[in-house]
């Protein structure tokens, strides 16, 4: 689908809405608690939820890869796309705006090309008898030890570092940065797979915000290959594997949505089995007993003080 900004008033209604015609004032009462505890909890300034910083990851994601739009927009732009795909295709409560977004990401990226960093180098050295989850949590010390804050972007980090745009945007600021030093009095130009990697701070000293590149676009990419290369065979292999690398991107982003989708329609079910559950246990609760026989009046009597306790501690 095409991944055009998209004003608010063009957003399609929720799939699914908790307000019940002509309930009963039981259903109403624990309703209303539910939804005046929501908003109270999302005041301004509120810290960002782990399903928000993954939908954002998500969101600058399918941004930067759409091949309609591609890099060729302003930075302004970008973002408000970034808002509006954020917004559209969020499953959870959140009123964020562009700047809250942009800021958070900054937050997320610097947090995150750090981390990469760290992992980069226990990976490095190429340790027997280690695990993935043990290089995780030796990356966690490095980062702890050289930053003094622990690292809080995993489950960002999780999505980003099997992306090949992203990876292939920190390779290229390496690069660039390993270029710099190269080029520098007194500094050799040799490395090893054993190079720290450049884990400082920005260059600019700006701690708060970082500069919100985003990868190069697919004709970019192949435009700087046809500038490198003057051998054609050797050019046009060079396309085919960033051709295969685009299709894997597609295929990676498809699986994204599907679980996202499949994950929506689970709440929305959810959701509705709770409210059947409180239909229910009003029946119970509004069950005229007194001409039952004595075995139903003592279950029913039991059964509603189960559904009060059962509130009470909700």
């Amino acid at each position: 689908f095409s991944l055009d900004f998209i004003k608010m008033d063009q957003f399609d209604h929720p799939l699914f809405s908790t307000q019940i015609p002509h309930s009963s004032q039981f259903i109403e009462s624990s309703l209303s608690a539910t939804l005046l505890g929501s908003i109270s909890q999302k005041k301004r300034g509120e810290a960002f939820s782990a399903d928000e910083d993954m939908h954002l990851v998500s969101s600058w994601l399918n941004i930067s890869l759409d091949p309609v739009q591609g890099t060729d927009q302003t930075h302004q732009s970008f973002w408000a796309r970034v808002w509006g795909y954020f917004h559209k295709y969020k499953n959870f409560e959140s009123e964020r705006d562009e700047k809250s977004l942009m800021q958070r990401w900054s937050k997320i990226q610097q947090a995150t090309n750090k981390f990469h960093g760290c992992f980069s180098q226990i990976e490095n050295r190429q340790q027997s008898g280690v695990n993935e989850q043990d290089k995780i949590m030796n990356a966690k010390a490095l980062y702890k030890e050289m930053f003094k804050t622990k690292f809080t972007f995993e489950h960002c980090w999780n999505i980003l570092r099997h992306h090949p745009k992203w990876l292939t945007d920190n390779q290229a600021k390496r690069e660039k940065k390993k270029g710099i030093s190269a080029s520098s009095p007194g500094i050799s130009s040799s490395s090893t797979a054993k190079t720290p990697i450049n884990l400082d701070e920005n260059d600019n000293g700006d701690t708060n915000f970082v500069d919100l590149e985003r990868p190069l676009g697919k004709k970019s990419e192949k435009r700087k290959i046809r500038e490198k290369n003057s051998d054609p065979l050797v050019t046009i292999l060079e396309e085919m594997r960033v051709d295969k690398k685009e299709e894997r991107v597609r295929k990676a982003n498809m699986n994204e949505k599907k679980y996202l989708l499949e994950k929506e329609m689970v709440e929305i079910e959810k959701r509705k089995a709770d409210l059947e559950e409180l239909r229910e246990e009003e029946k119970i609760m509004r069950m005229e007993t007194s001409g039952m026989p004595s075995h139903l009046q003592k279950y029913y009597y039991h059964r509603q003080m189960e559904i009060l306790e059962k509130k009470n501690k909700d």
